[in-house]
């Protein structure tokens, strides 16, 4: 059953599918066009409409030489908020864009209002995209990203057990594959994960069904098209770094995931809580009733981004003496 939308809202969403470039393409020769589409816009964005910030730093993590030849930079940028509470704190935040579109730059005012609400700095992470560097490489751009911001914890002045991964859309698939890798691993893991409106199961919930046209500027078969963009194999769609519901999640730090109620991906969301919860994992799953896909990074709702960065700067235990939330004793 379809939930009530007001006419004018449907209208809105409807102007923003069809007007605001980056959303999903139907062919990928269309790509090209719709990524210069989004940085364009980031571009037009007046600087009076930035939060302020008292620095941006462009750092890049050690990427192996054979990775260089497409100019692989392993970009991540260091935003410091003007007011900013908590040095020793950190969020390593991972753009959206469908694994396809996006960058550092286009997704650049997400970052910066993120690191004024939380008063917290932000490291931005850029990662190759699909389809010309499909699956697995984002999730490994991602977590030599992570490798690199633990091993500098100490040259840029974070405390690495203070550090918090979260991400929209992608973004939040992303940070999740990016944890379970570095536990593979036995490396350090973050202190906290914070995925919004991700992509967790193999597909097909009620939720994509749902939402299967895109009346709120995404919809499920568009989801469906990134998927075939990003993956190298359709079985690939069950691989855990791809479907983290399918996955060993035992040993992972507290997850807080947010969930859009108008979102193909709702859904998904619920699953990841149940599969954490049913392997003893410490989750939180926070509902936004009448939020779209997205809406809260993208800053259509303030309450919901308000208690994001409440929620961040709590499981960092920002401000506050002591370990943070999650840490080992």
């Amino acid at each position: 059953m379809q939930p009530f939308i007001p006419a004018r809202l449907k209208q809105a969403l409807t102007f923003l599918r069809l007007r605001v470039p980056g959303g999903p393409v139907d062919d990928p020769a269309d790509l090209p066009a719709a990524r210069a589409g989004l940085e364009a816009l980031a571009r037009q964005i007046p600087s009076s409409a930035l939060p302020p910030m008292r620095s941006v730093t462009d750092l890049f993590a050690s990427v192996p030489e054979s990775d260089r030849e497409d100019g692989w930079r392993g970009l991540i940028r260091l935003f410091e908020p003007a007011r900013c509470t908590d040095r020793g704190a950190l969020i390593m935040e991972v753009h959206g864009g469908g694994f396809t579109q996006g960058s550092v730059a286009a997704f650049q005012r997400d970052a910066m209002r993120l690191a004024a609400d939380t008063g917290l700095r932000v490291a931005s992470v850029e990662y190759r995209l699909a389809p010309e560097h499909p699956f697995p490489t984002a999730p490994h751009d991602v977590a030599r990203a992570a490798r690199w911001l633990f091993a500098h914890a100490a040259d840029i002045g974070v405390d690495p057990g203070r550090i918090l991964f979260t991400g929209a859309s992608a973004g939040a698939n992303l940070i999740m594959a990016a944890a379970l890798l570095l536990r593979d691993e036995g490396h350090a893991l973050p202190a906290a994960l914070m995925p919004v409106c991700g992509s967790f199961t193999p597909g097909d919930t009620d939720s994509a069904r749902r939402f299967a046209e895109p009346v709120f500027g995404l919809g499920g078969r568009a989801l469906e098209r990134n998927l075939t963009l990003y993956l190298n194999r359709p079985e690939d769609r069950f691989h855990p770094l791809v479907s983290p519901v399918l996955a060993d999640l035992r040993g992972l730090p507290p997850v807080c995931l947010f969930a859009a109620a108008l979102d193909p991906l709702f859904d998904d969301s619920f699953a990841l809580a149940s599969a954490l919860r049913a392997q003893g994992g410490e989750c939180y799953l926070i509902e936004m009733p009448g939020v779209a896909h997205c809406g809260v990074p993208f800053g259509y709702d303030p309450a919901f981004r308000t208690l994001m960065a409440r929620l961040a700067a709590d499981l960092l235990g920002a401000g506050k003496p002591g370990r943070p939330r999650g840490s080992a004793a």
